[in-house]
């Protein structure tokens, strides 16, 4: 009898990867075959794979044909939200999570209790599917878990030495430019900032990120000038323009942009401090239990989140920060007081002892696949015509001939390899300790995970 099989798609690699790989790991505990890909080959992999439950990762407007493709071909679908931990408006939440989507669904997953909440108040007939599970992006952080974190930040540091990390969030204001996508005010339509209290909300936050990506920008001379005997590393977010920062930071020898493959919390846990605006990074220092400071030269609070300054020192003019920088070897930085802890166990379900990938597979084990669909097999034609586009892929990034919707998909998601998800999952099972794991390429830069019976 064939397992009941999982696929998981992975949009941005540094951010997901890893805590999938964790998911995975406890699936295969449970008799599930797991199916990881990243986003676009997956996607483009699905009509040669047989049924089983599609694992998305939201759930906007766009996504309602491919869902019910999935269902026509057989598959459950689900979705384990990446961004639910905090949002800027409740409304955000309508664009994200479009509500013929959310019919067509068997469950939505929710970070939390707030975000539970917040859905019942807009679609009060989805209650059923709506379930609060917390999400592996936070149990990966913990330390049974974060050893994959520690070994890499080990050589991090072994290369880089002692530094300051610095990552950047400002994706609306310094965006990527591609197609359709070339000015601030069709980034904001992109961002699904439209409607009355979104678009001026959406204005508010370009310009809270306009202001505050040009007082970073400041600062790179600022610091070395203050510092110049301390490193800093840049770690732009994944859907901005890096050569601004790249040619920003050209002339200063202690100052550097590195965007690799490796995890930003492996960085996190290498430095000696973050600083950052208004970013999620600042949310995972804080469950790493490292210092990190939430810089805000620009302040509004319409447009900033609670959760991220609540899990940060929160600091709003340079000569505080020098100070700071100044003596951080006897800095504690002591990020939020007990009056937070409500705050975090609202909104992240896991934030304590649960563990949320053995959560939601107790749902997924509920989902029945019929097979309706004979099962599919992969031939020599299918993998042939697989290796053909990846070469075909590979020779237009080798002559740049890709476009620039392309370039920022590659910029978000290198290519995944069978090597990399070994060594991974080997680290990561050694506190799991499940016996008999087994990786496969089927298709290529598509993998299984399962344990052998």
């Amino acid at each position: 009898m064939k397992k009941k099989r999982i696929y998981i798609p992975v949009e941005i690699k540094k951010r997901e990867l890893d805590s999938l790989l964790l998911f995975s790991i406890f699936a295969s505990k449970h008799n599930f075959s797991i199916v990881i890909s990243t986003k676009q080959n997956l996607n483009s992999s699905i009509n040669y794979l047989r049924e089983g439950i599609y694992l998305m990762k939201s759930i906007g407007k766009k996504n309602l044909q491919f869902i019910q493709n999935l269902k026509k071909q057989g598959h459950r679908v689900v979705c384990l939200d990446i961004e639910g931990s905090h949002y800027i408006h409740k409304e955000k939440l309508i664009n994200r999570i479009f509500i013929n989507n959310l019919k067509e669904l068997d469950y939505f997953f929710c970070w939390g209790k707030n975000q539970l909440k917040d859905l019942l108040n807009l679609y009060p007939d989805q209650k059923k599917k709506l379930k609060v599970t917390g999400h592996p992006k936070v149990d990966i952080l913990k330390s049974s878990f974060n050893d994959i974190y520690k070994n890499e930040a080990s050589k991090i540091k072994k290369e880089h030495g002692k530094f300051i990390l610095i990552t950047t969030f400002f994706p609306v204001f310094n965006f990527f430019k591609r197609k359709n996508v070339n000015s601030h005010s069709q980034m904001l339509k992109h961002a699904d900032y439209t409607g009355p209290n979104l678009s001026f909300l959406g204005k508010q936050l370009l310009l809270h990120q306009k202001k505050n990506f040009i007082h970073f920008q400041n600062l790179i001379k600022f610091l070395n000038e203050k510092f110049e005997n301390i490193n800093f590393i840049i770690r732009p977010h994944p859907g901005e323009d890096h050569n601004n920062w790249k040619k920003k930071v050209q002339k200063y020898s202690n100052i550097k942009v590195i965007y690799d493959d490796q995890s930003t919390c492996s960085w996190i846990m290498a430095s000696d401090l973050m600083i950052s605006c208004n970013c999620t990074t600042l949310l995972e220092s804080y469950l790493m239990s490292k210092k990190s400071v939430n810089f805000l030269p620009y302040s509004n609070k319409l447009v900033e989140f609670k959760l991220i300054k609540a899990s940060s020192l929160n600091i709003y003019n340079k000569s505080k920060l020098y100070l700071l920088i100044n003596n951080i070897k006897t800095n504690n930085l002591k990020a939020s007081s007990k009056k937070y802890k409500d705050l975090f166990k609202k909104n992240i379900e896991n934030f304590d002892k649960k563990n949320s990938s053995e959560i939601i597979i107790k749902y997924l084990q509920t989902l029945k696949i019929e097979n309706k669909l004979k099962n599919k097999e992969i031939t020599f034609d299918i993998i042939f015509k697989k290796k053909l586009k990846k070469l075909v892929y590979k020779f237009k990034e080798y002559f740049s001939i890709n476009n620039d919707l392309q370039k920022l998909i590659n910029q978000k998601a290198p290519e995944i390899n069978r090597d990399e998800i070994i060594e991974k999952i080997e680290i990561l099972n050694k506190s799991i300790g499940v016996n008999k794991l087994n990786i496969v390429e089927i298709l290529p830069g598509v993998f299984e995970i399962y344990k052998k019976n």
